[in-house]
Formats: structure tokens, C-alpha cells, sequence
């Protein structure tokens, strides 16, 4: 009989076990830098396939959403973010490059998450108006909530100026 625990064993077996967010997100990235689709249930319970690009976006969309979020929370951003939410895929919004929107007193700020700098930067030469933020694994909570609050309040005052 083995009286070790499985951490035990799977230490002494050379295995490093990691939560299961952690390592679906590191399987995505390397999903994504060698191109390969999984597949994921579709709303019409068929399975699709959806290329691991889309869903590490996905993933860096919804972190972004709790910062978000949690800004409003500590107040840092108008109560009405809390009620801030992801565009769907293809929406209009989606369409002209628009994440997350985030209703205020004059209208919705739409922001755009992006997962890379090369990538914001080839956003920014067709969508130089829409405020960006570059969300991945690598930027600390502190740091996203820095840009995030200053992408806000300058998609905010663009609103202000509009009107």
C-alpha cells in the first residue's frame, strides 16, 4: 500500500502539477503559436471549431471585464461600469473594433483588448480613435487596472467632446 499523497508521488515522479486555468492558458498560447484549432460546443450543443487564438482573446477579454469591474467597485471608475460588458463576436460593435463596452451617462466607452503589441499596433493604423489596451498573462493585475482606468477616462472624454 502507498501511504504518499498524490503531490508527494508526483513530486518525487519529477511532475509539476499546475491548476487547471493555468495550464489551459498555457496550452492555449502554445495552441496559438503553432496554429491549432480546438474544437468547443457550440450554442446549438454541436461542436465547433474555433482557432486557440480567438479563445486565449477571449480569455484576456473576460480578465480584463473583472478589472474592469473592480475598478467601478472601488470606485475608481462611474458605478455604471459595473453593468460593462463584452461585445459579441460579429456584433456591430465587434465589427468596428469595439471589446468591451462600458455604458456611462453619455453613452457606451468601447474599448479594444489586445493580446500582443504588434497586434494593437496594426489595430491603432485603421482604429486610431478606439482606446486599446494590451491584456496577456505576462501584465499584472496593478498594471491592467492603471491602463484600463486611463483607457476608460479617455474614451470618456472623447464622449464629452463629441457631445
Amino acid at each position: 500500500m502507498n501511504d504518499r499523497s498524490p503531490r508527494e508521488r508526483s513530486r518525487k515522479q519529477g511532475v509539476r502539477r499546475q491548476g487547471a486555468k493555468s495550464a489551459m492558458r498555457v496550452n492555449n498560447l502554445i495552441d496559438s503559436l503553432l496554429g491549432i484549432v480546438r474544437p468547443r460546443i457550440a450554442n446549438s450543443g454541436e461542436f465547433e471549431e474555433v482557432p486557440t487564438e480567438i479563445l486565449v482573446g477571449e480569455e484576456n477579454e473576460e480578465r480584463a471585464l473583472l478589472i474592469i469591474k473592480e475598478l467601478a467597485h472601488d470606485g475608481l471608475l462611474p458605478e455604471s461600469a459595473q453593468r460593462a460588458r463584452i461585445c459579441p463576436h460579429y456584433s456591430l460593435a465587434d465589427v468596428r473594433g469595439v471589446d468591451i463596452l462600458i455604458p456611462t451617462d453619455k453613452g457606451d466607452v468601447g474599448i479594444q483588448i489586445k493580446s500582443s503589441y504588434a497586434y494593437l499596433e496594426k489595430f491603432l493604423q485603421k482604429h486610431p480613435d478606439i482606446p486599446s489596451v494590451v491584456v496577456n498573462p505576462h501584465k499584472t493585475t496593478e498594471r491592467l487596472k492603471i491602463e484600463l482606468n486611463s483607457a476608460f477616462w479617455h474614451g470618456y472624454h472623447k464622449l464629452l467632446s463629441a457631445s
